[in-house]
């Protein structure tokens, strides 16, 4: 079974679904820009902001080719590129709290690290907006993840290798009408 691609409902709804997490990524790393406007750089939240873009994006453009002439990434592969996102952005995510401390219980709610930066006011209104951004991307990319892991497993069944070894058996015959025509009316008529 070839995996699904924009016309079928289940490739509607991955495409859909990369778009919506491609938002999220973009609207983090405009978070993460503004924040680095204001004196604040953050390499690993580019990395994992970019990294997870481009894999979406990468990913897109293939369930949106319905000619097939772009071949789709195997499932095991998307189900690595996933989890490897998935950790950066949860790394991402932690070492963005613990790098600017943990917020107090104080009415302000400002973070420890720049209570005396006279920014402080712009830093804290964007630093929470790219940090639950990067938890939703992360979160997003583990949902993929498992949804890939289900289709691996569809994959893998007995119908789905039963289907196989029919398209295998069918190709070879294939390539043997091709190769030799005696042997191909011998295969049509028994």
């Amino acid at each position: 079974m070839a995996r699904p691609r924009i016309p079928a409902l289940y490739g509607i709804l991955q495409f859909c679904l990369r778009l919506t997490l491609v938002v999220f990524e973009v609207c983090a790393l405009a978070a993460l820009i503004t924040l680095s406007r204001y004196g604040f750089d953050f390499p690993i939240g580019y990395v994992t902001s970019v990294a997870g873009i481009v894999y979406s994006m990468t990913e897109m453009v293939t369930l949106a080719n319905s000619t097939g002439q772009i071949p789709r990434m195997r499932t095991g592969a998307l189900v690595v590129a996933d989890f490897i996102l998935f950790v950066l952005g949860l790394v991402s995510f932690f070492y963005f709290i613990i790098l600017n401390g943990w917020r107090n219980g104080s009415p302000q709610r400002e973070y420890r690290a720049w209570r005396d930066d006279p920014l402080r006011v712009e830093k804290a209104t964007w630093a929470p907006w790219y940090m639950w951004l990067q938890l939703i991307s992360a979160i997003l990319h583990f949902l993929y993840m498992m949804m890939h892991c289900v289709d691996a497993c569809k994959e893998s069944g007995p119908d789905e290798q039963r289907r196989r070894r029919q398209r295998r058996r069918q190709r070879q015959l294939r390539r043997a009408a091709a190769a030799d025509p005696e042997m191909a009316q011998a295969a049509t008529t028994s």
